[in-house]
């Protein structure tokens, strides 16, 4: 059973308007979903019931409201596209910039996929954390020295001076003889993970699941040959984001990719790229593939604005090119400084150009341009032109989708403000 749900749309709402009865157990995960929507997520969320039944939830871009039903999935799919098109196309762009749990793919092995199902994405996503283990494992030879105390007649080792003097039988001689025995923190963390993988995650996986289930015996049976278990060693889900745990992983580029494929495999690959002081929910029992579609936007502007001005330096506030100017709140007791900061900022021969701001949102009819985002744009306009009294620039909004021909309607402004001008645009790489 597959449903298809707006973005920002209530899913409780909508699942009473389709006489769904939920469980406490389906409600609970629906609670994560939910979350996520009202948080301006789109997604594909998968699990299964008590009953065997598959339930799927697509939440649809909202450029993609009137798409048709059979459609909406490879519409989606053409969207998260974008994001590894784009990261092989600028260095900057990073799956931890993109809020949600992207996996960290090239956009040759995404292509590979495209030509599936999200169904076949998100098992293939599960499959590349278990290659990433598995390579791993294969070279990673761990050892620790560990102290044994022994009697024997004939000296070898350290004699231990303490238990001779103790000892009534002076005929065997009390040793310590040091000894390398494998051990990794890392094997005994990915055995923890790998047991939780095959208890939580592979049932809600529909189709070919035991392949899955056959690659985790396999590292699980790789691990335990070769690294001795430790009974006591104690670890839950959540010791995997704490300070003691990370610090493990930072080594190396090839310990960062195993780190991120126990965050997979547990359900907490999101924790990458969220402020690890937020309460961190863990997807329990599902399986997901979730993001911030705001966030790729403002990268898809980027790109476009980039093939725009080919010859501009494109200034953008989410890649650390500060677009920033101060500005003050004057009152009668005192200044207080505030921050301007538009999306970008386009330069070309050390001019200002254009000042833009990227609004994920979608233009029915020009009546839906909001009074916040325009007010936003004219203040950027307006600290910036003290700057450039006698120099032209653009002031534009660009949109993903507008329903109308917004170039009959450029530049606009308002009656009250006369000096400020501005353009709607959307873009054309979407």
């Amino acid at each position: 059973m597959t449903f298809y749900i707006q973005e920002n749309e209530n899913i409780f709402h909508f699942l009473v308007t389709k006489n769904i009865q939920l469980t406490d157990a389906i409600r609970k995960r629906l609670e994560f979903i939910s979350q996520k929507t009202y948080n301006n997520y789109i997604g594909y969320y998968q699990f299964r019931q008590e009953t065997g039944e598959y339930i799927k939830f697509l939440i649809v871009p909202k450029i993609h409201k009137n798409v048709a039903k059979e459609d909406k999935e490879q519409a989606f799919f053409s969207f998260l596209s974008k994001y590894y098109e784009l990261s092989e196309r600028y260095e900057a762009i990073k799956h931890e910039q993109i809020d949600g749990n992207i996996l960290d793919i090239s956009f040759a092995d995404f292509q590979k996929q495209a030509s599936g199902t999200l169904d076949d994405f998100l098992r293939y996503k599960y499959s590349y954390a278990l290659q990433v283990l598995e390579r791993f494992f294969k070279k990673h030879n761990k050892t620790q020295s560990k102290t044994t105390g022994y009697i024997s007649q004939s000296v070898a080792n350290k004699i231990d001076i303490k238990n001779n003097i103790r000892s009534l039988n002076k005929a065997n001689v009390h040793q310590i003889k040091k000894e390398i025995e494998p051990f990794s923190v890392i094997a005994m963390i990915t055995e923890q993970v790998l047991l939780q993988f095959k208890a939580n995650k592979i049932e809600h996986i529909e189709a070919q699941h035991e392949i899955l289930l056959t690659k985790t015996h396999g590292i699980l049976n790789s691990i335990r040959k070769r690294f001795k278990s430790n009974q006591n060693f104690a670890f839950k889900d959540r010791d995997i984001i704490t300070n003691r745990i990370t610090k493990l992983f930072k080594g190396s580029r090839e310990l960062k990719n195993v780190y991120g494929a126990l965050l997979i495999l547990i359900g907490l690959e999101h924790y990458d790229s969220q402020d690890s002081s937020q309460t961190i929910e863990k997807l329990d029992n599902m399986i997901a593939l979730f993001f911030n579609p705001a966030q790729l936007f403002e990268w898809i502007v980027f790109d476009y604005l980039t093939k725009k001005h080919e010859n501009a330096t494109i200034l953008a506030d989410n890649q650390g090119k500060t677009t920033s100017k101060e500005y003050a709140l004057i009152s009668q007791q005192q200044t207080i400084k505030k921050i301007s900061s538009p999306d970008f900022i386009v330069i070309e021969n050390d001019e200002l150009v254009a000042i833009v701001d990227a609004k994920w949102k979608v233009l029915e009819r020009i009546e839906d341009l909001k009074f916040d985002d325009i007010a936003k744009l004219e203040r950027d306009y307006l600290i910036r032109k003290n700057d450039k009294l006698n120099m032209e620039f653009k002031n534009l909004l660009i949109y993903p989708k507008i329903d109308f021909d917004y170039t009959k309607e450029n530049p606009m402004k308002h009656n009250y403000s006369e000096e400020f001008e501005f353009e709607i645009a959307r873009t054309t790489n979407l």
